[in-house]
């Protein structure tokens, strides 16, 4: 009542008009509120989200990590005892490769690798798995038997082709058709035993001089490499779309990469949601963490940083680590 009276003082109205004035007053209040709120409480239950799902995916790994792998096979097949051996990790199966100590996740995953393409001769092969450790290596390995290198006869691919230049071929990520048109005329090419390409400046003529890359697996490894800003390492070659295992296997001696030609180009303070997300490592929900995440609390000042996007796995981090710029000024404003 004293408010109502004062209200009625101040303003020399009577009281209904009073009554006007307060409730409209109220309802300016909460109109300019409630985006506010409902903004932090849309904030607030994401991050719930992604917290709960990486605590859940943090929990289901440990879990796994904690529990021996001869029991997982055992408690699927009552009665088996599964017994350690000598095994192959090119033909091994996943019960063999769990029996040795490896964990689940990571024996599919080698086999995942395996069917791609991909090949085991030493320990660094192993170690090129996501998710092996050195500590991991070391249980294993009196475990492992390697077969020695084949040594890849560039002079037999043509051959190879000519017979069977149709079917399916094994790739990185799965299998893809090629057909003649894409496979070139393999006798034909005889590169000097001297030849060395730097991969990160080579144009297509240039790459065409290597046995089994013709104009269209040249373009593949141009666009890729562009779309990823550079390689850093050559077996980044076992990523191009149709460029088989053992190609790449007998143009590896022809190629180096210069320190000099590389540059990281992620920018990752200036680059814009679609900008990020086109790079090939990273998907659209992980550039629009990256981004919501730099919305939030400034720009990156180091891996680190990163490091700290839940969202982000941690998978994904290590692989695009090598192209991440932190600079605050865009590099496309400077041509």
């Amino acid at each position: 009542f004293w408010f109502l009276k004062g209200f009625q003082d101040f303003f020399s109205v009577d009281s209904k008009q009073a009554q006007g004035l307060i409730f409209l007053m109220i309802l300016l209040v909460v109109l300019i509120f409630t985006p506010l709120g409902y903004r932090w409480l849309s904030k607030t239950l994401i991050s719930l989200e992604d917290s709960t799902d990486a605590m859940r995916l943090e929990s289901y790994f440990h879990q796994l990590q904690a529990v021996s792998p001869s029991d997982q096979v055992a408690a699927d097949v009552p009665g088996l005892e599964i017994i350690p051996a000598l095994c192959d990790p090119n033909v091994a199966s996943t019960a063999e490769l769990t029996a040795i100590g490896m964990p689940v996740w990571l024996a599919s995953r080698l086999i995942n690798y395996r069917a791609a393409g991909g090949q085991f001769y030493e320990k660094a092969d192993m170690m090129r798995l996501y998710g092996m450790t050195e500590e991991m290596y070391a249980n294993i390995e009196p475990w492992l038997h390697f077969p020695k290198r084949k040594n890849v006869d560039p002079a037999s691919f043509g051959k190879s082709e000519k017979s069977n230049s149709s079917a399916p071929i094994p790739i990185s990520g799965g299998l893809a058709s090629t057909t003649e048109e894409e496979v070139p005329k393999l006798e034909n090419q005889v590169p000097n035993a001297s030849l060395r390409i730097e991969l990160n400046r080579a144009d297509s003529l240039e790459l065409q001089q290597l046995r089994g890359i013709g104009p269209v697996l040249s373009a593949r490894i141009i666009t890729f490499r562009e779309r990823l800003g550079g390689f850093y390492t050559l077996d980044q070659l076992r990523e191009v779309y149709g460029l088989r295992a053992e190609v790449i296997d007998a143009i590896l001696p022809y190629l180096y990469l210069d320190d000099t030609s590389f540059e990281p180009k992620l920018q990752v303070n200036t680059q814009d949601l679609e900008a990020i997300a086109a790079h090939p490592y990273l998907s659209f929900r992980d550039a629009r963490a990256i981004v919501n995440y730099r919305r939030q609390h400034g720009p990156f000042g180091s891996t680190d940083d990163l490091r700290k996007i839940i969202a982000l796995p941690d998978t994904t981090l290590l692989k695009i680590i090598p192209y991440l710029n932190f600079s605050l000024e865009n590099e496309d404003s400077k041509y």
